[in-house]
């Protein structure tokens, strides 16, 4: 059995939702959740790139992800491992546009009656509604909050659906 650590799945989801240059994978030996900046090598600079900037704005958690990743020997220990060992990992997937736009839905669905629920109904309806559906979250405080719980608790649970797809057996630390 092996131990998973869930803030660095979550943040695993969070990388790959919000960031096409990453991969993620779950280590089956070690129970460890592995970053993998996929950007070929001259693409990859040093910590003044502007997606590591981005990290830092958009999620605090994250910024030792990328910092990690930036490193070219870890990225290259990775690799080596990914090329030698490819039974060991198991790449994570977020989920498919249809499920999480169904999150969406689901959580407003939580909501009382609010200005906050009203535009958040009124953006599910209209075209790209993932984009405006964090910017309009972006203006109600309270409400962004209630999506990150929601988030994260979907997050688990996918964690589980994950793990039983595979038939891994594994000790999840770290959901409050």
């Amino acid at each position: 059995m092996i131990t998973i650590n869930f803030n660095d799945f979550d943040d695993a989801i969070y990388v790959l939702k919000y960031e096409s240059d990453w991969e993620c994978y779950l280590d089956k030996q070690t129970g460890t959740i592995e970053f993998l900046d996929v950007r070929e090598d001259e693409d990859v600079v040093d910590e003044t790139d502007a997606s590591y900037a981005k990290y830092i704005v958009n999620r605090d958690p994250v910024e030792k992800v990328a910092g990690a990743n930036l490193e070219e020997d870890e990225r290259e220990r990775l690799l080596d491992l990914l090329d030698n060992e490819p039974q060991r990992f198991l790449k994570i997937e977020i989920l498919n546009p249809r499920d999480g736009f169904q999150q969406m839905k689901d959580f407003v669905g939580t909501l009382p009656r609010s200005q906050a629920k009203t535009q958040l109904d009124f953006v599910l309806q209209q075209k790209k509604p993932f984009r405006r559906f964090r910017d309009t979250l972006s203006k109600f405080a309270k409400e962004k909050g209630l999506w990150q719980e929601f988030e994260k608790t979907q997050n688990y649970k996918y964690l589980h659906q994950f793990l039983k797809t595979q038939a891994i057996e594994a000790e999840v630390v770290g959901y409050e």
